[in-house]
C-alpha cells in the first residue's frame, strides 16, 4: 500500500478512536448524573428534564438513557 494512503488510513483510525473516547466519556457522565438524581429521590420526570438540559438531548435520546440506567 501506498505510504499517502497508509498515513491517511492511520489518520482516520486515529480521528475514530478520539471521537469514540468523547463518546464515552459523555456516556459516563450522562450515567453517573442518572445514578446521582435517583439517589437523590429525584422523580424520573424530573432527571429526563435535567439530562436533557445538561447533555442537550432530545426528549427520547432522554428518556432511553434514564430507562436504561435507572437502576
Amino acid at each position: 500500500m501506498c505510504k499517502a494512503i497508509e498515513d491517511m488510513l492511520n489518520d482516520s483510525m486515529e480521528a475514530g478512536k478520539e471521537i469514540g473516547k468523547e463518546i464515552g466519556r459523555q456516556e459516563g457522565e450522562i450515567i453517573g448524573a442518572i445514578s446521582a438524581y435517583k439517589e437523590l429521590d429525584v422523580p424520573k420526570e424530573d432527571a429526563v428534564k435535567r439530562v436533557i438540559v445538561k447533555f442537550q438531548l432530545t426528549e427520547d435520546e432522554a428518556w432511553d438513557y434514564v430507562e436504561k440506567y435507572w437502576i
